[in-house]
């Protein structure tokens, strides 16, 4: 046998058990595998019945598994180091997401978005916070001069804009570039991975020791400049969801 037929011969050979491979994928190997991932994960508080909490949603937890157990078999995505950073937007006990949009020297906007295990959110923006309580099952939203109001509990999707890039980092599932290099940022030795999200280049930097996800950064259409900071599992105080003492109820006009 000559070396042509025997690299035709490997090849076939190989064909076949990438094929067979990615069979598996679409079933107990899937199941195993995502089982042994979510092993992994920090453990889950216990949710309540009501409320908005996609960290711990279903789908949430099997595109992160999905991700893990196709790199076993498929070359690219990123690997099982990006499948850890994802991990971290999957189980959390809080999250504390700090976002900037700037032009040049001049930000344009400012938004902080703290939230929980069960849901309970907290949303920072200039002047006005928004409270979603979870336990209350109440929206409120704080405004200057001690004064808030209430909102129908149903309407709280339109307000989630400040963690819209953790959604979008959750549920990623192309190809995410690692960098070579490592960098210090806010003292922290951190690993970059290049993600195309909505057709715009981010780069999301983790700690190197824990994955942990530290920094999300990138240029956006018109020259904007994104820059989105993480903090996990630090301590909120306990009132930090609720309308303070003091604050007159208002009709919202």
């Amino acid at each position: 046998m000559n070396d042509t037929t025997q690299s035709n011969n490997d090849e076939q050979f190989l064909d076949s058990y990438v094929a067979a491979a990615r069979e598996t994928v679409d079933n107990e190997a899937v199941a195993d595998a995502a089982a042994r991932f979510r092993q992994t994960l920090p453990v889950e508080k216990e949710r309540t019945s009501f409320g908005w909490n996609p960290r711990f949603a279903a789908a949430a937890v099997l595109i992160t598994g999905l991700a893990f157990t196709l790199s076993l078999f498929v070359p690219g995505g990123g690997g099982t180091a990006f499948a850890d950073v994802q991990a971290w937007f999957s189980s959390y006990r809080t999250l504390d997401v700090q976002t900037a949009i700037s032009l040049g020297d001049n930000e344009m906007v400012r938004v902080r978005v703290r939230a929980d295990a069960n849901g309970n959110t907290r949303i920072e923006q200039a002047d006005t916070v928004h409270l979603l309580n979870v336990d209350n099952r109440t929206f409120s939203t704080l405004l200057p001069g001690n004064r808030y109001f209430d909102q129908p509990v149903d309407l709280y999707g339109d307000t989630d804009d400040g963690l819209h890039w953790v959604d979008k980092i959750r549920a990623f599932k192309g190809e995410a570039v690692a960098l070579p290099e490592t960098e210090i940022i806010r003292g922290r030795t951190v690993t970059g991975h290049v993600l195309l999200i909505d057709d715009i280049n981010l780069i999301l930097w983790s700690d190197t020791s824990n994955n942990q996800p530290v920094l999300l950064e990138g240029e956006l259409p018109g020259g904007l400049k994104l820059e989105t900071h993480f903090d996990f599992d630090i301590e909120f105080a306990p009132e930090l969801f609720y309308v303070p003492a003091g604050y007159e109820q208002v009709t919202p006009e």
